[in-house]
């Protein structure tokens, strides 16, 4: 009887070993996730030049997203967010005193991607694995286009380009680790992830006018997105 409990015990010892090892993030690990994220602009600023217009607004976004990181070692590592291109219309909510546009109506759109490079800290590990990371992150923009609204309002045939922007990130996270719930042999993780950068959207806007002159205008924006990730993973 003694050796069966002592059996017993050796073996529920050797499980819990086993079941730490497997959530421990080990020197040398990649970690890679795959997701949905929404980027959410916390813009600021950003008056439009020669108009009523005092602040120039972007909407709300979402798209696929990943991310692969590299223990550095048990409690240190490095990781690239990235993502396919967010689409985001301009608008012009202004103020009450606003005669360009409609609140909430479009004056153009763009695309942007914002990779992201973070040193990260793991506290502890254990199935639930939080974590926390700080970086930069740089935001590019293309395939800006101007709405009619912008063209009617403003006098001609409308461009906008917009700068692209480096800026600081900060990063917080957790994933929750499946594997000895579903009783699988290879790490799985769930989880989710927010981020906030400091990122700018610098517009130069330039309308061609009936006579042929060239009118440029600008618009200085912080756009401080907020991303946020859920996402599914593993390690290896």
């Amino acid at each position: 009887m003694k050796m069966k409990y002592g059996l017993l015990g050796c073996s529920m010892a050797a499980g819990l070993v086993f079941s730490a090892g497997a959530s421990a993030y080990d020197k040398g690990d990649f970690v890679v996730r795959a997701g949905y994220a929404a980027l959410l602009p916390n813009e600021s600023g950003g008056g439009l030049d020669g108009t009523p217009v005092d602040r120039m607004g972007v909407d709300n976004a979402g798209m696929g997203a990943f991310t692969l990181g590299y223990m550095v070692t048990e409690h240190i590592g490095v990781e690239l967010v990235g993502s396919g291109p967010f689409l985001h219309h301009l608008e012009a909510p202004g103020s009450s005193k606003s005669d360009l546009a409609v609140k909430g109506e479009d004056l153009g759109k763009t695309k942007v991607i914002p990779p992201s490079a973070l040193l990260q800290f793991y506290p502890y590990h254990g199935d639930f694995q939080p974590y926390a990371g700080i970086g930069l992150t740089y935001a590019y923009f293309w395939d800006e286009e101007s709405r009619q609204l912008a063209n009617d309002n403003l006098g001609g045939k409308t461009k906008i380009d917009i700068d692209d922007s480096f800026g600081p990130a900060l990063q917080i996270g957790a994933d929750y680790d499946l594997s000895s719930t579903l009783g699988i042999s290879f790490p799985l993780m769930v989880g989710a992830m927010g981020m906030w950068s400091h990122v700018k959207a610098d517009a130069k806007i330039s309308t061609k006018m009936a006579d042929g002159s060239m009118v440029k205008r600008d618009s200085n924006t912080d756009l401080d997105p907020f991303i946020f990730m859920v996402s599914a993973g593993t390690r290896f």
